[in-house]
């Protein structure tokens, strides 16, 4: 640019701040827009985690509870119990109902203790509902060919030498007169046979019969065609994770008397169980916790000791009574995407979830 020629101009300082404000100006919209759609965006994911996170709980509690009381042969079943204390294992209770339902903070029945309520991560939170559920696992299953009650030690013949049974699992054997519960105390590998004798590790058996005595042939003896499962029990609870918000968490025995925690979906801030149970008198539904009217007409008669008084109201639940579970569930999102009606602060986003859970294997008791 020659400096002295009149025909060539520069821009001037106004025009120069004209332009920078005006780009300034786009810069800005762009920024913000830019800014409005990460937002959007993260409220996005947060919804979608939500409800996956949702469906995740709801599916796997639903098994769970469906499945409560089951076992290959039909629910119309009586279980002896050959495990040694099993009144004291919250996971091998069954005689204290295949499904037992603890209101806000209570750890009553054989669950005392197993998870304290607490801060810590892990811990149940205080004032959400918990369930224990216990079933013979069906989907995991051998059939039995031979029962030797009269062996020493006393033992099954399955039919597969890869029936997936290990020395020490706990296992619901079944046929259409009797159930058992017991503790494997011998299952070699490639072999047909398994073993059940008096003892053995912790819990062990009490006596080699699959009676709840040590009276030698006082137990029953299970007809070809038994199905032997292995028990599951689980305790679903919610509690803190750790990270600053709580979970959803499932203590498992499967097989092995060894208690498993595991995390099953994160953002749960609360959980609370509603137990749906028809008269038969009536044959009205009903819905507890709540005081029955004539607790003779649904409570079990080995179950004298329940007090339905208002401070215990929904510590345990007869699971062989109940027809359904109603399942509230609530929901926080992971991050601090919305915001208060009140102050203009950051909060997570809430949400409630209902689902209505009827079990397959309710009878009727008169």
């Amino acid at each position: 640019m020659n400096p002295y020629d009149p025909r060539q101009k520069g821009f001037s300082l106004i025009e120069l701040m004209i332009a920078m404000a005006l780009g300034l100006f786009l810069v800005g919209a762009a920024v913000n827009v830019m800014l409005a759609n990460r937002q959007a965006f993260r409220i996005a994911e947060n919804q979608s985690r939500l409800q996956e996170n949702a469906r995740a709980a709801f599916e796997l509690l639903a098994h769970d509870i469906r499945a409560a009381g089951g076992n290959a042969c039909g629910a119309n079943q009586v279980s002896p119990n050959n495990l040694i204390n099993s009144a004291n294992l919250w996971w091998a209770n069954w005689a204290g109902g295949p499904l037992r339902g603890f209101a806000n903070s209570q750890v009553g029945d054989a669950a005392q203790g197993i998870v304290p309520v607490g801060v810590n991560a892990q811990q149940r939170l205080a004032g959400s509902d918990a369930v224990i559920v216990m079933n013979g696992n069906t989907g995991d299953s051998i059939m039995a060919a031979q029962h030797n009650a009269a062996a020493a030690p006393p033992n099954f013949r399955v039919t597969s030498a890869q029936h997936g049974l290990a020395q020490n699992d706990i296992v619901m054997i079944c046929d259409e007169f009797s159930t058992a519960i017991f503790q494997v105390t011998n299952a070699a590998t490639n072999t047909t046979t398994i073993q059940y004798a008096a003892g053995g590790a912790a819990p062990g058996n009490i006596a080699a019969n699959l009676g709840t005595s040590p009276d030698v042939g006082g137990g029953p003896a299970f007809s070809k065609g038994a199905t032997i499962a292995r028990l599951h029990s689980a305790f679903w609870y919610v509690g803190p994770n750790g990270r600053g918000s709580n979970s959803l968490y499932r203590l498992t025995v499967e097989g092995q008397p060894i208690p498993r925690t595991d995390e099953i979906v994160e953002g749960v801030a609360g959980l609370q169980l509603e137990y749906v149970q028809r008269d038969p008198s009536t044959g009205s539904p009903a819905i507890f916790p709540g005081p029955p009217a004539v607790p003779s007409n649904w409570l079990r008669a080995n179950n004298p000791a329940i007090v339905w008084a208002p401070s215990v109201i929904g510590t345990r639940v007869d699971g062989m009574r109940i027809e359904a579970v109603r399942v509230r569930l609530f929901l926080q999102s992971r991050d601090a995407v919305g915001v208060s009606s009140g102050p203009q602060t950051a909060q997570r986003l809430t949400t409630e979830l209902n689902q209505t859970i009827y079990l397959r294997n309710r009878e009727y008791i008169p």
